[in-house]
């Protein structure tokens, strides 16, 4: 198993902010992900608007996984519409 990081920010709304937490997270679950940390880093200002949206609450986790589940992970959540934006990052060098 490698080691990732995905960040991503939702709407600044705390309803929506959950719901795109939970998401995530079982999302990873899902695939079999081990959580290694998990962060809150707030609300944020936009460097540009998406819609009518000026502010994205953001949040990070640390996790390991299989290679071959990545491509599935980002596609199961670029579906949820809560979801404004995602990254996810390979830590470990390889």
């Amino acid at each position: 198993m490698r080691k990732y990081e995905i960040l991503f920010f939702s709407e600044n709304n705390d309803a929506v902010f959950t719901r795109a937490r939970d998401k995530v997270k079982a999302v990873l679950e899902s695939h079999q992900c081990t959580i290694d940390k998990e962060e809150d880093f707030g609300v944020k200002e936009l460097t540009y608007d998406i819609g009518r949206i000026n502010e994205g609450h953001y949040f990070f986790y640390n996790f390991s996984s299989l290679p071959a589940a990545i491509k599935e992970i980002e596609h199961e959540i670029r579906l949820d519409s809560t979801i404004l934006r995602s990254m996810i990052v390979a830590t470990d060098g390889k």
